[in-house]
C-alpha cells in the first residue's frame, strides 16, 4: 500500500515538474517554431 502511494507521488511530482519546465522555458516555443519551419521546408 505504501509503495503504491509513493509511486503515485513520484509520478505526480514528475508531471508537475515537467509542466513547470514547459511553461517557464521559452526555448520550447523556439524549438517548436523551428520544427514547424522544417516541416514547411520539407513540404
Amino acid at each position: 500500500m505504501t509503495q503504491m502511494i509513493r509511486d503515485y507521488l513520484v509520478i505526480a511530482a514528475a508531471i508537475a515538474l515537467l509542466a513547470f519546465i514547459i511553461k517557464s522555458w521559452p526555448v520550447v516555443d523556439e524549438v517548436a517554431e523551428l520544427l514547424e519551419d522544417a516541416e514547411k521546408a520539407k513540404g
